[in-house]
């Protein structure tokens, strides 16, 4: 072992460790010799810092042994960290997409070395395979194992992950198998086949998506509003006292005191990372209908997680939602609601505190994809809003 320690290629743990071999390899057995060569091997850097450390001491002394040094460096290079501080990172340490069942078990187990957890170790780990796999799919399936231990956990979650490659890569295979993100970040897929047909920008009319378009700072010239073109303004045909003076949006959900939250301007809706989920950031709000109308709504079918759902089309709402009352009556088909900083706002400026948020699988005729939708309480119509309008291409013929 003639290398010295570079602490940018190795802990000084592990060199440590490795230089204990060293000694037992070449049957370096007196202490005065395995100081002598460990005071040889470690470089000129290390050998300084090792003098400014023992001082007043110097690695001659014969009290100064090589324990002694090897505990000086190791409370330097290494010191011990906080159990607290490992374990609130171990706490919430979620799987990263695109991350192997396989790797964050493997990160799991090096913050745990130092949570002090001993022989509970393995079983903390279960808990936190189940907590932060960020796959509703594979926790789903692994809360309903009775006696699940570390070994079943890991297992169930490694060949379901396998499964799931290995369909994807099968020619002619339509599913895609998708990697929910963490609670603190929503994500949608990135690119799906049926985005391949022709778009309508709702802010400027182009063949595009609004999250792309180029006018998504515009100031609309016919109602002063921002995100969009007056070629395409929904207030085209309204009069400007009926702009002012609008008729109460009738939702079917009980409104919320007005609260001083943050407005969240439609044309900021990004699809790609959406914040429905409780995470870091403030309340928002969020637009939810548009002005009632007399005739009858547009009702679309879609498959929510395989069951048929009649939702209204309204594209004066930024997001999807469903009332609490129809959340519960399909709640063994649909994941846990999880909570959410979302604030939606009504024509008429009314406030709504959503009950939470779910992500589930939806399905329209061939057209699959996972999407956000916000549970509020009530019993108002489930409304298919502008957020899955952006993913799924309805079929108007």
């Amino acid at each position: 072992m003639s290398r010295a320690f570079d602490g940018s290629k190795e802990s000084w743990t592990s060199y440590s460790e490795r230089l204990d071999f060293y000694f037992k390899a070449n049957k370096i057995t007196a202490a005065e010799s395995q100081k002598a060569v460990f005071i040889t091997v470690i470089g000129p850097r290390t050998y300084g810092l090792l003098k400014s450390l023992l001082q007043p001491k110097t690695p001659q002394d014969s009290t100064v042994t090589l324990d002694k040094m090897k505990d000086v460096l190791q409370k330097h290079f290494d010191p011990k960290p906080s159990p607290i501080v490992q374990r609130f990172k171990f706490h919430t340490r979620v799987r990263k997409q695109d991350e192997t069942v396989a790797t964050y078990v493997a990160e799991l187990r090096v913050i745990g070395e130092h949570c002090d957890f001993q022989d509970s170790l393995d079983a903390m780990i279960r808990d936190r395979l189940v907590c932060g796999i960020n796959s509703i799919r594979i926790q789903r399936r692994l809360l309903q194992e009775p006696d699940l231990d570390y070994d079943k956990a890991f297992q169930i979650a490694q060949a379901m992950e396998l499964a799931a490659h290995d369909v994807s890569d099968l020619p002619g295979s339509k599913s895609q198998h998708q990697t929910p993100t963490p609670v603190h970040n929503l994500q949608h897929k990135k690119e799906l086949s049926h985005r391949q047909s022709k778009v309508e920008c709702y802010r400027c009319g182009g063949d595009h998506y609004a999250t792309k378009c180029k006018f998504i700072e515009a100031d609309c010239r016919l109602c002063g509003k921002k995100g969009h073109l007056a070629r395409v303004c929904r207030s085209r045909k309204e009069k400007p006292q009926q702009q002012r003076n609008h008729p109460k949006a009738k939702t079917g959900y009980p409104p919320q005191p007005q609260q001083n939250n943050r407005q969240h301007p439609t044309h900021n809706l990004d699809h790609k990372s959406h914040p429905l989920l409780m995470g870091d950031s403030d309340q928002e709000d969020y637009p939810l209908f548009t002005l009632p109308s007399a005739g009858k709504p547009i009702v679309v079918s879609v498959s929510v997680n395989k069951v048929d759902l009649s939702m209204e089309l309204d594209t004066g709402a930024s997001l999807s939602i469903m009332s609490k009352d129809t959340y519960s009556s399909l709640s063994s088909t649909l994941p846990p609601i999880s909570p959410s900083h979302v604030i939606l706002t009504t024509y008429t400026g009314e406030k709504i505190k959503p009950v939470g948020a779910i992500d589930v699988d939806v399905r329209y005729q061939s057209q699959t994809a996972t999407l956000p939708l916000v549970i509020v309480p009530g019993n108002g119509p489930t409304l298919l809003g502008r957020n899955w309008l952006e993913v799924i291409r309805l079929d108007w013929s």
